[in-house]
């Protein structure tokens, strides 16, 4: 198997002196085995031939950033021998998962994303071609980095076993559920106008979870600039965006929807859009971006008269790139300036488009 996407790749290990001096060097790094693979300290060659041969059920893998090998990434399918589970409830809850271990082997590299990026290329192909829907993780507790590693990486803590290699040590059984999870912004202030029939084809047509922010009646102030974020992470408004925020960084897809007010999106989807800026100013001031999952977009804008979109669509594109969407993972927006004339459902190009829209983000 080699998959490979921007910077990463990731091949199958081979039953190679070069592949088996790889890992010797890598986990005779104290940096490297303080938390994972450090069972058999002090590695020698022929423990690293006996750990890591290709044999049984784990797909035993390398990782290469820009052409080189880096680090190791295993994944295997979860089995009730896997862990020592305290009841059938907990194995119920892994039933039809894949496990993962991971290391970078090169220190320097860390703090690069190389880690969680080759998690995702792993994850996505996994989903795709396999078919797999739910993965787990086994950190140690005392793991504090592993921790925060796997929860910005969309794992969320379960239940505690003993540790796979140490009696002595508890892991936390971390799972990531595939169920795909749209987030739509409606900049419409009526209930039933042509925004909305239009986004309820988008919905009757979209598979998994969506989360619907209809802004004009959303408890959403707009940004205050008071700069709250220059110096901490996240925003200091406590209102419904501080949930909203947790969908963006987690979501696969993001819809904005809105008329076309003065040739440009409503002020209330602004006002909403605003909150963005803590995403902004976390890469810019404090150095240390927010994650947010990079995902698919899409436009919708409605309009009549002489109500020019291009603006609308400028600012559109603009907040979903605020929101980890590609110019390449748009869909090719969806414009209906003729509302004015007759309803957008009875456009039947408008209709097809709406729902190529979903076939595009379910894929």
């Amino acid at each position: 198997m080699i998959i490979s996407k921007n910077d990463i790749t990731i091949r199958d290990l081979e039953n190679t002196e070069k592949d088996f001096d790889l890992l010797l060097k890598w986990l005779s790094n104290e940096k490297v085995t303080e938390h994972s693979w450090n069972e058999n300290l002090p590695w020698n060659i022929e423990k690293i031939k006996k750990e890591f041969s290709i044999d049984g059920e784990t797909n035993k893998c390398l990782i290469l950033y820009k052409g080189e090998e880096v680090g190791y990434i295993q994944y295997y399918p979860i089995e009730k021998d896997s862990y020592k589970f305290e009841s059938e409830k907990d194995f119920e809850l892994l039933k039809g998962a894949y496990g993962f271990d991971m290391f970078i082997g090169i220190p320097e590299l860390w703090g690069k994303g190389i880690a969680k990026n080759a998690l995702l290329l792993l994850e996505e192909y996994l989903y795709k071609e396999k078919g797999v829907k739910k993965f787990a993780s086994d950190p140690e507790i005392s793991n504090k980095n592993g921790l925060i590693f796997w929860q910005k990486a969309g794992f969320k803590p379960k239940f505690k076993v003993e540790a796979y290699d140490n009696p002595e040590e508890k892991s936390l059984i971390m799972v990531k559920e595939m169920e795909k999870k749209t987030l739509i912004f409606n900049g419409s202030p009526r209930k039933n106008g042509d925004t909305k029939s239009l986004l309820n084809i988008l919905i009757d047509n979209l598979q998994g979870e969506v989360k619907v922010v209809d802004c004009y009646f959303e408890n959403i102030s707009p940004c205050i600039d008071c700069r709250y974020c220059h110096k901490n992470k996240g925003c200091c408004i406590k209102d419904e965006m501080q949930e909203i925020y947790k969908f963006i960084e987690e979501c696969d897809s993001v819809v904005i929807a809105s008329p076309v007010y003065f040739g440009e999106v409503t002020g209330k989807l602004l006002d909403a859009m605003s909150r963005l800026q803590c995403y902004f100013t976390a890469s810019r001031f404090l150095k240390d971006p927010i994650y947010i999952k990079p995902k698919k977009g899409g436009v919708i804008l409605v309009g009549g008269g002489e109500g020019a979109p291009d603006k609308a669509l400028s600012t559109a594109k603009m907040l979903l790139k605020c929101m980890k969407v590609n110019a390449d993972d748009i869909f090719t927006p969806i414009i209906d300036t003729f509302t004015d004339t007759r309803p957008a459902v009875n456009c039947k190009e408008t209709v097809e488009n709406v729902k190529a829209l979903a076939e595009f983000l379910n894929t």
